[in-house]
């Protein structure tokens, strides 16, 4: 008989855990799903807003290369203080760790490197609602590539979830040369046929990189893995950015990216902050629901296409909206 006032033991197996240790391990799991839940909230806010931060505050003729060399310098500023607050700063540069870091960190660089170019002419070339909408097929990509890479599958219900939105994807395809041509201002063929074929691009790129992510990010912590891709990211973007301008000095370099509208500086930053975002996402709660987790930027552009334009959705991407969430 257990004495009235006494809390048993937990019984595992052979071993017995205390009932707080219990709880605490409870309660350690639970505060990482609201964090990571916070991370999703605060990355589909920034994913529905970038499309019109993008075409509202960057020119088409500004240089490509240049704003991801941004990007990539606003991440690396991002993190550093991070790492220094947390103490990882010293270990990330140890000789022993230094070069592992970024040997795992090369290639979704690289990947995320021509994802980003890709997304840069499509949030030019495409409205929000489309952008955001056909975006989503990173979902699939991701889900493809996490079984592919690292053998986890997909529930029923996912599946579901992911056919779902192909549907929806091809419906808002079908309907967008409709809408182009009813609209006011009428979008050059050619230039949305881009748009379409660099987000899809881009799409599967990021369902690549999601995964490799994934699978590093176990090794190394997801601020680590951030400022490593970083890293990375300036190295092969400097040496693109010298080939374009046929100058390798960094005095050139500097002039082209003093060249670029303060206005630019906007989108910049805020696509930046999705990166640390992303990172944050994938460590808490996978590559996965990092996808789901931008589902809910299309709400946010509906809302801010809608308001902006002082028009109602068209009725297929209303249809598509509704599939996707």
């Amino acid at each position: 008989m257990r004495r009235p006032g006494k809390t048993a033991a937990v019984s595992v197996g052979p071993f017995k855990e205390k009932p707080d240790v219990v709880n605490n391990l409870k309660s350690s799991t639970s505060s990482t799903r609201y964090l990571g839940f916070t991370y999703m909230l605060l990355l589909a806010v920034q994913y529905g807003f970038q499309p019109f931060l993008t075409s509202t505050f960057t020119p088409p003729i500004t240089n490509k290369i240049s704003i991801v060399l941004g990007q990539e310098l606003v991440k690396a500023a991002y993190s550093i203080p991070v790492l220094m607050l947390s103490g990882s700063l010293g270990k990330f540069f140890a000789p022993s760790q230094f070069f592992k870091n970024l040997y795992c960190a090369a290639l979704p660089a690289g990947i995320y490197s021509v994802q980003n170019w890709c997304t840069q002419i499509a949030a030019q070339s495409l409205d929000g609602v489309t952008f955001t909408c056909l975006n989503q097929t990173k979902l699939v990509s991701t889900a493809l590539c996490v079984y592919l890479l690292l053998g986890k599958k997909q529930s029923l219900s996912q599946i579901g979830a992911l056919l779902m939105l192909v549907g929806a994807a091809l419906l808002l395809q079908s309907g967008t040369a409709s809408t182009a041509s009813n609209a006011q201002t009428p979008t050059n063929g050619s230039l949305m046929s881009a748009g379409v074929m660099a987000i899809l691009a881009a799409s599967m790129l990021s369902g690549i990189a999601a995964a490799l992510c994934q699978r590093n990010v176990q090794r190394m912590g997801a601020m680590e893995l951030t400022f490593a891709m970083s890293l990375v990211s300036l190295v092969m973007l400097t040496f693109s950015l010298a080939v374009e301008s046929h100058s390798p000095s960094a005095l050139s370099m500097m002039e082209q990216l003093a060249g670029i509208e303060r206005g630019v500086a906007i989108p910049i930053l805020t696509n930046a902050a999705g990166g640390i975002l992303v990172g944050q996402v994938t460590h808490h709660m996978g590559g996965v629901s990092k996808g789901f987790s931008v589902v809910g930027g299309l709400i946010v552009s509906g809302v801010v296409q809608s308001y902006v334009n002082n028009t109602i959705l068209p009725p297929t991407i209303f249809v598509a909206l509704m599939m996707v969430c």
